[in-house]
């Protein structure tokens, strides 16, 4: 019996050790199959460019938590009546920053599973962007 791989024509693989593979690698599902270098180059970039999204979530939702809390403080300044309880976030608020909260954890599961592929090429490339 023949085993030869290379009859199948570029089956898509996903290891579970370490593994420095560029060409034939499939990470999180087979609709995401490497068959070039250059395929390869753009999912390493695709990579970077959720590391980047990820961070800008990161970046935004503490932006937004700034400006919240100095409007509550102005607000509080400008109108003596008001107690800390009136400083709480309203539900809109609680809403916005559930969003930025659920992408940014969608986005940091799918560069886990992503991680999970142990490319070395992809790993490094996490671990530097992020």
């Amino acid at each position: 019996m023949d085993h030869d791989h290379d009859s199948m024509g570029g089956s898509c693989t996903m290891n579970m050790l370490w593994n420095w593979q560029t060409i034939d690698a499939c990470f999180v599902s087979a609709q995401w199959h490497v068959r070039s270098k250059v395929g390869f180059a753009f999912s390493v970039i695709g990579v970077f460019l959720i590391v980047l999204g990820i961070e800008a979530f990161r970046r935004s939702a503490r932006d937004y938590d700034r400006w919240v809390t100095t409007q509550k403080k102005i607000r509080l300044n400008n109108n003596s009546s008001l107690t800390h309880w009136d400083l709480r976030p309203t539900w809109n608020e609680q809403v916005v920053r559930g969003l930025f909260y659920g992408v940014q954890f969608s986005a940091a599961y799918i560069l886990m599973l992503i991680a999970m592929s142990y490319n070395g090429f992809v790993l490094f490339a996490i671990f530097l962007w992020s």
